[in-house]
């Protein structure tokens, strides 16, 4: 049933079909053939040997890899990219785990672009498997252990969730969760089947640097690993590009500047503007501004004070009589 449900969560919708992902019953011993997938989610014992390397070789191509515990009881002996499962926990009658945090603003249960959040606190969980981990957990219980772990590797990444969606185990079969967190895990793993990459030198992974990447000018013979330029592997291209550090300028003191040119005739110039108020370097533009507002207030004055004189002296003065005939 479990196997069933995560088949059809992750499947391809298309207008109004479902097409679920192809299910593989354990065991078997042959490769995983993953030319077009996006997503592997693994459920049971942890793989090992040529399994674990070929799904860490699949992540870091871009894809992504989501674990879930096995049923059993016993405490897993193996680990897979660092992580090991440990004992089972089941909580006391009537009772259940509940979510008490998770990262809403970016990774599988983030919020919806409308802003509205997964129902991740509605999810009632009656088992869990405890992990053994140093890596970002992105959903939490309210006692702290992890529901929701995420490993970054390479171009791609590996989750473990912690319950199952059984109704031994969980509600997470019933799809406000699962649903979209696997839809998401799988349009996150479609950046293995692009052709191009951008990479940063001096960062990539092993894995990665052991992709056979070959410069694509001919004769050249750079590395991945410590040169900037453009990598073919088969059909997918890489452009590595320098580390953005390289192209910030580095600073230094005063007294390290001086030592490096010590013994040596040469003049320092030391910008003080803001630090000694005396130091009129730098600050003459303070005198300017002085000088502009004395100069609008004369200005305001003058206009204030001559019109207003001139109007009341013409107003005072009386009207004088015209003497004198009109002549004919």
């Amino acid at each position: 049933y479990g196997g069933n449900v995560l088949s059809l969560g992750s499947g391809s919708i298309a207008g109004d079909s479902l097409e679920p992902s192809q299910l593989i019953q354990r065991p078997f011993t042959q490769s995983l053939q993953t030319d077009d997938v996006t997503l592997i989610i693994w459920q049971g014992t942890l793989p090992e040997g040529e399994q674990a390397d070929q799904l860490m070789q699949f992540a870091a191509e871009g894809g992504v890899v989501i674990c879930l515990p096995s049923t059993s009881q016993e405490t897993a002996e193996q680990a897979f990219a660092g992580i090991r499962w440990m004992n089972v926990e089941s909580t006391p009658a009537e009772e259940t785990f509940f979510v008490g945090r998770w990262e809403k603003e970016t990774g599988p249960l983030a919020d919806t672009d409308e802003g509205f959040s997964l129902p991740v606190d509605q999810l009632d969980t009656l088992r869990r498997r405890r992990v053994q981990h140093t890596d970002t957990v992105l959903a939490a219980y309210s006692d702290g252990e992890p529901l929701l772990i995420h490993q970054k590797t390479g171009q791609g990444s590996i989750y473990f969730l912690t319950t199952l969606p059984l109704g031994n185990w969980s509600n997470l079969d019933q799809g406000p969760v699962l649903l979209p967190l696997l839809q998401r895990l799988g349009q996150e793993g479609t950046r293995r089947l692009e052709s191009t990459l951008f990479l940063t030198c001096g960062e990539l992974s092993e894995i990665e640097m052991g992709a056979g990447w070959k410069p694509l000018e001919e004769d050249s013979t750079h590395q991945i690993a410590w040169h900037a330029g453009i990598y073919r592997s088969g059909n997918r291209l890489a452009a590595v590009n320098p580390p953005a550090s390289e192209f910030e300028p580095a600073m230094m003191t005063s007294e390290t500047a001086a030592s490096i040119f010590e013994g040596q005739a040469f003049q320092m110039f030391l910008e003080s503007s803001g630090q000694n108020e005396s130091n009129l370097q730098g600050e003459i533009w303070r005198v300017f501004l002085f000088l502009l507002i004395l100069f609008l207030m004369v200005e305001s004055w003058l206009m204030m004070t001559g019109p207003s004189t001139t109007a009341q002296q013409g107003f005072g003065r009386k009207a004088q009589p015209i003497s004198g005939g009109v002549s004919s």
